[in-house]
């Protein structure tokens, strides 16, 4: 997987002198002296922004080991002009965003190379003679454990004015990744203040597969972020599974490798495999994302759907969370969703729930007997999406505004405005913020709203990353009931972002095409789950995509 870290969060804007004067394509370099790392060589993005690409920060000694740290450069990895490696994988489509962006590198793939950051400073903190320290945002981008890379796409910060920290992780299985990103976030509190970063005041973020991450390891017990930001993704999209989960998966992998499962030499055998023959095996053996290893050797208690809310609410070490969704996650998964009937759907549910607790359910998503095949696809991706992400971030708000931890709730109401994708002018899909979160898109936004929205959200995550409010905390009753101080921030297509409590969000959204909330829809699910009591984990994983994929008839 990738860790993306975006970091200092106040957009300073100041004219530091460039100290060396070669240049790169017509680009100007910077020399910068760090007080732990030495002598650096950067480029000048532009004139108050400076980027020092691909550092190393850890060393992959072999396939499926654990990455050593790199505290010594060599000249060459000093000149940070260039981006270096990614992680093995297939390349990833731009259409969602309205094609590749003009300018934009090819990635290169290493499988023990790619442990490296990208670190992109106001070049008004790398003047020596500045004592200003800011806070850090360090962001962590989705793509389900197996795609993506600290560069490229809509992910960079330069237009943010921040520091960006991009760090590239080797995703091998059985916790590597989790404990490469530990390892990662360790060097941003290490080194980051000789970039005029504040080591005590650091903020993570990520979307999808990178918010699950963030919610794995706010199930640890190191401390590695005061704040974060949690992007459609938990502990429970992307739960952890068993030793015996895992071991299948690993025969599976042999199998696939050719390689006999009673080899005495099996794993070398696989660390011998062609790099390519493992990223096929990574799209070939799984219809979902890659999950972690429950292992106590990361997770004291392991995060599940039952607990992952009161794990996150009850860190010690967090000190304040913004979290939402969009409204139409589910149409992530509307292409395998389409080939399953209604009445699979119905047995199963039943079969999972058992008949009047199905049936409950099935009611309040208004998936009946006579419904219309096209209407039941549209019911069954709204619900799939809510059962894997928008529950869960209903659930954890709740939990985070009871234990009086500060807590600021959102949701996206956007429309993809790119044409040329599955994705285009869909309201509200999964990583729909990626276009905007970042401003890389500024220029290709068709209206001014959407680049005000787009502004709105550097703004809104920069506020908070420096212990600013970014809207009205959301709050609920010690029972969770509503009051009208249950606020969030929608980020709408029409009106850009505004703040509603939740009666006037509904009053609002009833009966129109904006995206509603379905508030109803995920208490009364979150009750049958409840009532099942030890049994409410495995009925979510069997509501769950990957699942659901077992009903597509063959």
């Amino acid at each position: 997987m990738t860790l993306t870290t975006n970091g200092f969060s106040r957009g300073i804007n100041g004219h530091a002198s460039i100290n060396g004067h070669a240049s790169i394509n017509g680009v100007p370099t910077y020399d910068f002296n760090h007080p732990l790392l030495g002598p650096l060589t950067g480029i000048r993005r532009n004139g108050d922004v400076v980027q020092f690409r691909s550092i190393p920060y850890g060393q992959v000694p072999r396939r499926f080991a654990h990455a050593r740290w790199i505290d010594k450069l060599s000249p060459k990895q000093r000149y940070c002009v260039d981006y270096s490696y990614a992680c093995p994988q297939r390349g990833q489509s731009m259409d969602a965003f309205g094609g590749p962006i003009h300018g934009e590198e090819p990635r290169r793939y290493d499988e023990f190379a790619c442990l490296n950051l990208t670190v992109t400073a106001p070049a008004m903190l790398l003047d020596p003679d500045c004592e200003t320290k800011v806070g850090v945002m360090v962001y962590v981008h989705g793509g389900g454990f197996a795609e993506g890379a600290h560069h490229g796409g809509p992910h960079d910060m330069t237009r943010m004015d921040l520091v960006d920290e991009a760090i590239l992780i080797d995703e091998p299985p059985c916790n590597f990744a989790l404990f490469d990103q530990r390892l990662a976030f360790l060097w941003v509190q290490k080194y980051i203040s000789g970039f005029g970063g504040n080591e005590r005041q650091i903020t993570a973020f990520g979307e999808s597969a990178g918010c699950a991450s963030l919610c794995f390891h706010l199930s640890s017990t190191i401390p590695l972020f005061n704040r974060v930001i949690l992007q459609s993704g938990s502990a429970a999209t992307i739960s952890a599974t068993s030793c015996t989960s895992k071991n299948a998966e690993f025969l599976a992998l042999l199998e696939f490798c050719g390689i006999d499962k009673s080899d005495a030499q099996r794993l070398e055998k696989l660390r011998n495999v062609p790099v390519e023959k493992l990223v096929e095996a990574a799209h070939t053996l799984t219809n979902s994302a890659f999950s972690p290893l429950a292992h106590e050797s990361f997770f004291p208690t392991t995060p599940t759907y039952s607990n992952h809310h009161r794990i996150v609410a009850e860190c010690p070490w967090i000190e304040e969370v913004i979290l939402g969704d969009a409204v139409y996650e589910g149409y992530l998964f509307s292409s395998a969703l389409q080939s399953i009937q209604y009445e699979d759907f119905r047995t199963h549910v039943h079969n999972t729930l058992g008949e009047e607790r199905g049936d409950e359910l099935l009611q309040v998503y208004e998936i009946h007997t006579d419904i219309d095949a096209n209407l039941f696809w549209t019911r069954l991706c709204v619900f799939t999406g809510d059962i894997m992400f928008s529950l869960p971030v209903h659930h954890l708000a709740q939990s985070l505004s009871k234990s009086g931890k500060p807590t600021y709730r959102y949701s996206l109401s956007l429309r993809n405005p790119f044409p040329g994708s599955p994705y285009s002018f869909v309201l509200g899909h999964h990583f729909i913020e990626l276009a905007y979160q970042f401003m890389t898109l500024l220029d290709r936004f068709p209206s001014p709203v959407q680049r005000d929205v787009s502004v709105g959200f550097a703004t809104r995550w920069l506020a908070f990353a420096n212990g600013d409010a970014p809207w009205s905390l959301y709050v609920c009753g010690p029972g969770g009931e509503v009051g009208a101080d249950e606020v969030l921030a929608v980020a709408d297509e029409r009106e850009g972002w505004v703040v509603r409590s939740r009666l006037e969000d509904l009053t609002k959204t009833r009966g129109g095409d904006g995206g509603v909330r379905r508030y109803l829809q995920w208490e009364v699910m979150s009750g049958i789950l409840e009532s099942l009591g030890d049994g409410a984990d495995a009925a979510v994983a069997a509501l769950a995509f990957p699942s659901l994929m077992g009903l597509v008839r063959t």
